[in-house]
């Protein structure tokens, strides 16, 4: 038997990369088509605004049998510009599961970040979450809250029991109780559509990134690599004005979740947590293109608990399909050599690879 070898990708062999990535998809029911584009795959590990990444694999003889992802950005730690590496995309073919192929694969590959980052970022599920703590030295440092707002809840109800007819009853009786949260703008306050990212825009999510001790760089670049230059989805952003001053922008997304088209919330940045709750909930729907029956928020930022002041119900965790699972691994040490607590972090839906 041919010995398994580990190795950095070799863009000659991307075709065998590809047909790993269908097969570990067809393999855990993901069945996203996605997951082997070439055009998306070379936009999230090749164009990304610092060039860079590290993508290792697992070869036996000449066929790829696992991948480990890790896309490369700059950040900010304290006061000063970093690099930080985000594990994206890992998997090894169910065959080779058991001979700890992964865990192989996995030492390699933070070997091979050690040499270009300072930090890494990882958000694994709970079947991998042991062999990042156990073996690859991450820490754990929190579950992400997962904050959802109803804006039709007869269909959110639907979807999960049908009551006879009930369920239209307590929809209307619901969503007129979260009607409560609805706040008029001030007359000097406006809520409109982002076309570009100006340098305004860039300038706030700027400011808003100081305030963490970590944060990936959200300049220009990074925004319109992320949301604007991209195959994977369509988002939208939405500012609200104070006057002439632009105090608080949101990234949108449409996504389906139990059968109804919502909106996610990707990124955010904004002078006050007033402001931000101003912004969602006086945001458009006819601006988008379905009617929504939810949104969701989930991450880390300055007060963001403060959003049940807005109608926002946190989801219990056992309620969650897929756990947001904050992991961190220093390579060099935090600044001041402290570790670092989870409000230290900014961490938005954005930082999450599957969206």
């Amino acid at each position: 038997m041919e010995q398994i070898t580990y190795t950095i990708l070799s863009l000659e062999n991307k075709e065998s990369l590809f047909k790993a990535l269908k097969e570990v998809d067809e393999e855990t029911g993901a069945h996203d088509p996605r997951s082997s584009d070439e055009g998306l795959w070379n936009w999230n590990y090749l164009d990304l605004p610092l060039k860079n990444s590290v993508t290792c694999v697992a070869n036996h003889g000449e066929n790829i049998i696992g991948f480990y992802h890790l896309p490369i950005f700059e950040a900010k730690i304290g006061d000063k510009l970093c690099k930080l590496g985000h594990v994206q995309s890992v998997g090894v073919l169910q065959k080779y599961r058991k001979n700890k192929v992964f865990q192989n694969l996995a030492n390699f590959a933070n070997l091979e970040a050690d040499k270009q980052v300072d930090i890494l970022y990882a958000f694994p599920n709970e079947k991998s979450i042991h062999t990042f703590i156990k073996y690859c030295k991450f820490e754990f440092v929190a579950e992400l809250p997962m904050y959802i707002l109803p804006l039709k809840s007869k269909n959110l109800i639907s979807s999960v029991v049908s009551l006879f007819g009930i369920q239209n009853l307590l929809g209307s009786i619901f969503d007129s109780f979260f009607k409560i949260f609805k706040k008029k703008l001030s007359n000097n306050q406006t809520v409109f559509h982002l076309d570009e990212i100006n340098e305004e825009v860039e300038d706030l999510f700027l400011k808003f990134g100081k305030e963490y001790k970590v944060a990936i760089l959200r300049n220009k670049e990074y925004l319109n690599w992320r949301y604007r230059d991209v195959r994977k989805a369509k988002y939208s952003f939405f500012g609200l004005k104070t006057g002439e001053n632009l105090v608080a922008v949101v990234v949108i997304r449409e996504e389906d979740f139990l059968s109804n088209k919502g909106y996610v919330v990707m990124d955010v940045a904004f002078n006050t947590i007033e402001d931000l709750q101003a912004l969602l909930l006086n945001i458009d729907q006819e601006s988008l293109d379905e009617q929504g029956s939810f949104m969701l928020l989930s991450g880390n930022f300055n007060n963001m608990k403060d959003v049940i002041k807005s109608g926002f119900i946190r989801v219990p965790s056992f309620m969650v399909p897929r756990k947001l699972n904050f992991l961190v691994r220093w390579i060099k040490s935090p600044v001041d050599n402290q570790k670092f607590s989870l409000s230290s972090y900014l961490v938005t839906l954005g930082d999450w690879d599957v969206f």
